[in-house]
């Protein structure tokens, strides 16, 4: 018998039984039959024994062992399932390369519940297991884009199997490894077979992988002799062990390869909505249209509430549930909470947290309005467990949940570990911490600290979630070391993380110095601190300071992280010292700093002065302060301001670093005088300050009055004042109010500066008055007001009413309220609430001003009423302006205003993107007319699938955090993460 080149674990394997008979004392037959292996083939007689080698195999084994594999095998001549996934087979049924993962698995050769994609293509792989179509005679595929072409230039670099781009092959596969991306391996689970008298996988190569089950009787092809089938956690197919049916299934099913049976969808002709043969969803509308019958239609331009309206609403609500793993096991046991699965509702952008306990299955169960989702998980705080990283991590993007699922999950952890050096050489020890190691990651936004220590190598270890993460590096505070910069740098961006990592980084510092001179000449000394030196990192946002002290020539020395900066003056409070503008001016801009610099610069400043009148004459006396003039440097931003004094003519001057500024008046609080409109306007816009300056202006005033009637009528008195004209200068956007008073015709009058307006009224408070709604409605919009002007408006009010009910049922009753409905005017954003109670049917009631409206509902408070979740939903959404524009949404490139949709910031929170993006990156600068947003860089930027994120800094709040979606080539619409509150949607519209 040949057992040369044979390890002795194949003659276990293919061995039933040994010693010329088998088990029950029958004679052995030879050459009862022929094994293929390791590319050759060989005699086995009836026990399974191997005996002489027939022939050595050209072109591999069959895929079942039976013989030699032909050299004719047509390739790529079917697809089939295989480990979940698609994979191609030649026509000898011999396993190839994959064709297309398979998120939700695979059955009959196809993913289960994908969608086809085949946009633009005539040929080549449809993304789901299948093809797009083939070419006609004389072309030829061109795999990557999906185009039919008369010549194509194949692409074998760096591969030795495959497809070669152009629908021809870069090599085949033999010794029974198969082709997965461009490259010869073995694939797992290819086959089954007996090992040590057990039944075993195999992979393609012939190597036994892991035992399926014990065979106490023997084995003998594949299977256990005398064997009792295994169909626990299986529903159909052959049973793992002994290749016995575990069942049937119904009719529209089919058996996956785990055993289960998965309902095939029926999407012929739907667009939306589930299928009516399992319930799965055959695709989703966006937030502006709604699914009517399998169709998408839009709700654009929602027709206007002009009269009392019922609207009913039916919420649908499922319930999600499921188990948790980690790294493919049971999640250990913790001494608190492990942590949570988050469902991010991608249209109001609430966020569902379910817990998974402390001990056991990690198992969530958790009520949700039907939606699309990111579905997240957050480990608990590791000051009360270690089983999790204590962060955030996103495992499925735009889930569709329209139907109660069961969605388990598993959780990837990788160990980042590393050294880092200071300019090449090991760290100084520190009297305390020297810093934190920092993995931001990409899609979640969250991030994770570790630290280095305060002596010996700088190391560090980190457990996270797997994913794509910018690795930084923030030195500790400096009031406590003084080895590295008291500052974040970023040392590697975009990293996926998908296992083990060692990144050992060197971190460089560089030191800045330089003298500050005044106007050409040493700067004075002061009584105090004069200013200081800043360095403002482009990546990061971040600042440092270097003081120039309070006299003698105004030296700064700076010891940064290498990287691009631009350096600024920032003179001190004007109280302590007055030699320099209490102003921050911006001196180099975009400079890359790898190696010591010298920078010496020159502060130059200009003296304004002038006088203000009002209609022309003197400004009149008051008993307070009148108000200011306001200089704003265009590129800071920075505010400076000058007093007109309380009487005489209305003089102003101050010192200002030469530049480019906006000027404005502001007058002071009507509290304390009535000569000038407690408000601001504009004087001169983008003006060149570089040398003294006398500007002088006139500020214009005008009267505003009228009377409003609600209804066509006289408007009823109440009990406490009804509501105010409001006027919104469209330049400055300050806001002046004017009462209608509590009783009486609604008369109202007001002085403001000329200029151009939006005009509304805003309805009081309803504890204290139910005349009107407690909510702003537009009058009149882009109002030029130059001359007195009388506006008499009638307010038109409507009722609005109808039934809430549950997945079509009676809403049940609850211990405390239930929700509320909410309507959200499309022109001012204001919202208007109206409660369903706690019990009874789901009923509201509400007042509103005719106009129009997106309908929402907000769940109550789940510590009080468990009948509804706790988030809000879009009943339905008009659309946001399209615009019209050159973009697309291939690249989201271009220049976009941005308004936010909170009435906190609305109708001030405007500002400008200027985006560039690269691949999936995406960079830019922002700006705006309002001080307290200002204008920087757009960090931490990506989109993917028309998905987009990224960051700015607002001057008065900090890191702001957008995220959204492409509506279309012209319009974003999305969702503004405030740091400190004051969160908001916002919309873009692409110039």
């Amino acid at each position: 018998m040949i057992r040369t080149r044979r390890p002795f674990w194949l003659l276990l394997a293919l061995a039933g039984c040994a010693g010329g008979s088998c088990g029950d004392g029958a004679s052995c037959l030879p050459h009862d039959s022929i094994y293929c292996l390791d590319d050759a083939a060989y005699w086995q007689d009836s026990c399974g024994e191997i005996d002489e080698l027939v022939e050595f195999c050209d072109c591999g084994c069959l895929p079942d062992h039976s013989g030699c594999r032909p050299c004719d095998c047509e390739p790529h001549a079917t697809t089939a399932c295989h480990e979940g996934d698609v994979w191609w087979f030649d026509s000898c049924g011999m396993l190839e390369e994959l064709a297309a993962r398979c998120e939700a698995g695979c059955s009959n050769g196809r993913c289960i519940g994908c969608t086809p994609d085949c946009a633009g293509r005539e040929c080549g792989p449809d993304g789901c297991g299948g093809s797009c179509g083939a070419c006609g005679q004389g072309l030829v595929c061109q795999t990557s884009t999906g185009r039919c072409v008369t010549d194509c230039t194949p692409d074998c670099g760096g591969l030795e199997c495959g497809d070669d781009g152009c629908g021809g092959s870069c090599g085949s596969c033999t010794g029974g490894a198969v082709c997965e991306e461009g490259h010869c391996t073995c694939a797992s689970h290819a086959a089954r077979g007996c090992h040590e008298g057990d039944v075993w996988w195999f992979d393609s190569c012939g190597a036994p992988e892991e035992k399926i089950g014990d065979c106490p009787s023997g084995c003998a092809d594949g299977q256990c002799t005398g064997c009792t089938p295994q169909c626990e956690g299986r529903e159909c197919g052959p049973d793992p062990l002994c290749g016995q049916s575990c069942g049937t299934c119904p009719d529209g099913h089919t058996c996956s390869d785990e055993g289960r049976c998965v309902c095939q969808p029926d999407c012929s002709g739907l667009d939306c909505g589930p299928d009516p043969v399992c319930g799965q969803s055959c695709g989703s509308c966006d937030e502006h249209s709604v699914c009517d019958h399998g169709s998408c239609e839009t709700i654009c331009d929602l027709d206007p509430l002009e009269s009392d309206t019922q609207i009913n609403i039916d919420l649908p609500v499922v319930r999600i549930s499921g188990s948790v793993s980690l790294n493919g096991a049971q999640m250990p046991d913790a001494p608190s909470r492990r942590g949570y699965v988050v469902l991010v509702n991608k249209s109001t952008h609430d966020s569902m947290y379910a817990s998974v306990g402390e001990s056991g299955v990690a198992r969530y169960e958790i009520e949700v309005f039907a939606g699309t989702y990111d579905i997240r998980f957050h480990g608990y705080a590791d000051d009360y467990q270690q089983v999790v990283p204590y962060q955030q991590v996103v495992l499925q993007r735009n889930a569709e949940l329209l139907t109660d699922r069961v969605i388990d999950l598993d959780l990837q952890t990788v160990r980042v570990t590393g050294t880092l050096t200071l300019n090449g050489q090991t760290m100084p020890d520190a009297a305390s911490r020297r810093g934190y190691v920092v993995l931001a990651d990409k899609e979640s936004g969250g991030a994770m600290y570790t630290s280095v220590g305060d002596s010996g190598p700088a190391r560090y270890e980190l457990v996270v979630f797997a994913g794509r993460y910018d690795i930084r590096f923030h030195g500790y505070d400096d009031d406590y070391q003084d080895v590295v910069p008291y500052q974040q740098v970023l040392l590697l961006q975009d990293q996926e993380i998908r296992f083990d990592r060692l990144f050992d980084l060197d971190l460089q510092t560089v030191r800045v110095t330089g003298t500050l001179t005044l106007n050409g000449q040493t700067m004075p000394d002061a009584t105090s601190r004069r200013g200081y030196a800043v360095l403002a990192n482009r990546q990061t946002g971040e600042t440092m300071y270097a003081s120039v002290g309070d006299s003698g020539p105004a030296r700064y020395e700076l010891v940064v992280f290498a990287g691009r900066y631009d350096i600024h003056f920032h003179g001190y409070d004007d109280d302590y010292q007055q030699v320099v503008p209490y102003q921050q001016v911006l001196l180099l801009e975009d400079q890359e700093i790898r190696i010591d610099r010298l920078f010496n610069l020159d502060l130059q400043t200009a003296r304004v002065s002038g006088t203000l009148t009002l209609n022309g004459q003197t400004m009149p006396d008051a008993s307070s302060r009148r108000g200011y003039v306001v200089l704003t440097d265009a590129r800071t931003h920075d505010t400076l301001y000058a007093s007109v004094g309380d009487s005489g003519p209305a003089h102003y001057e101050l010192a200002v670093f030469a530049g480019r500024y906006d000027v404005a008046f502001h007058g002071y609080d009507d509290d304390y005088q009535d000569v000038v409109p407690y408000q601001q306007t504009r004087l001169q816009q983008d003006l060149e300050i570089g040398i003294d300056r006398a500007l002088d202006f006139d500020l214009q005033t005008i009267s505003v009055s009228g009377t409003l009637t609600l209804n066509g009528a006289r408007m009823p008195d109440a009990a406490s004042r009804r509501g105010y004209v409001v006027l919104t200068d469209k330049q400055t956007y300050d806001t002046v109010y004017a009462s209608v008073g509590d009783s009486g015709p609604a008369h109202y009058e007001v002085t403001v500066f000329a200029g151009l307006y939006d005009i509304a009224f805003h309805g009081y408070d309803d504890d204290y008055q139910q005349v009107v709604p407690y909510q702003q409605t537009r009058l009149q919009k882009d109002m030029q007001l130059v001359i007195d002007r009388l506006l008499d408006y009638d307010l038109h009010t409507i009722a609005v009413s109808g039934a809430v009910t549950r997945n079509g049922t009676r809403m049940p009753d609850a211990a405390s309220r239930r929700g509320y409905v909410v309507l959200v005017d499309k022109q001012t954003h204001d919202s208007v609430f109206a409660d369903i109670g706690a019990t009874g049917p789901g009923q509201y009631a509400m007042g509103v001003f005719a106009g129009r409206y997106d309908v929402e509902f907000h769940g109550y408070d789940d510590d009080y009423q468990d009948v509804l979740p706790y988030e809000n939903i879009r009943v339905r959404t008009g659309c946001l302006a399209a615009g019209a524009c050159q973009g697309s949404l291939d690249d989201a490139s271009g220049t976009w205003d941005v308004d936010f949709l909170n009435t906190a910031w609305s109708p001030n929170g405007q500002m400008t993107l200027f985006l560039v993006q690269d691949g999936e990156s995406l960079s830019g600068t922002y700006t705006s007319p309002q001080w307290y947003i200002g204008s920087g860089q757009i960090t931490d930027g990506w989109i993917r699938d028309r998905e987009i994120s990224f960051h700015v800094r607002f001057v008065q709040t900090g890191d702001v955090a957008l995220s959204g979606a492409l509506l279309g080539p012209c319009t974003v619409f999305g969702f503004a993460d405030v740091s400190g509150g004051l969160d908001s949607d916002f919309v873009g519209v692409r110039r």
